[in-house]
């Protein structure tokens, strides 16, 4: 049968590869994000989804 090889692999870096801090928005005068804090790793991903999919 088939062989398995391992890899070595050296791990990534956690720094950020995105830093957000102090986000905030307003729709209409309403605020509905506050002060909103966030980081993505680079082994990380994100996804947005709105009303549209």
């Amino acid at each position: 049968m088939g062989q398995s090889k391992k890899l070595n692999k050296q791990p990534r870096s956690l720094s950020p590869m995105v830093h957000l801090s102090g986000i905030s928005k307003s729709l209409d005068g309403k605020e509905v994000i506050s002060q909103l804090d966030f980081k993505i790793n680079n082994v990380e991903f994100l996804t947005l989804q709105g009303p549209s999919g």
